[in-house]
């Protein structure tokens, strides 16, 4: 899930009606994953940039954090062999190319 998310999510996890109000605004389901659903809401935004890191996609936990400010051992996460693959890449790029975040669509834009 993406860090945001996951923090909301966490904050707001005790507060059904708040949760709920969540998984509402963003059609977040169990079935596609709030991790998938939160970057869909990212990706759908009219932002002109839109950043998730891989951990979300794979939607890793707090464990795979990279950089936790005010801590030390930051930038110990690595991807590991095999984390990534045809499918993960198949659904990067359809939602690239749904909301219109591809290379071709950003040179249409300039």
């Amino acid at each position: 899930m993406p860090q945001i998310s996951r923090q909301l999510i966490a904050e707001i996890s005790t507060k059904p009606k708040e949760l709920e109000y969540v998984k509402q605004y963003y059609h977040l389901s169990d079935e596609e994953g709030y991790n998938i659903g939160m970057i869909r809401g990212g990706m759908s935004s009219p932002a002109y940039l839109f950043v998730a890191q891989i951990q979300d996609y794979l939607g890793l936990d707090e464990n795979a954090t990279i950089n936790a400010p005010g801590t030390l051992g930051n930038w110990t996460w690595r991807l590991k062999k095999g984390q990534l693959d045809s499918s993960l890449a198949r659904k990067i790029a359809r939602m690239t190319y749904t909301y219109g975040r591809s290379r071709s669509d950003w040179k249409a834009k300039k």
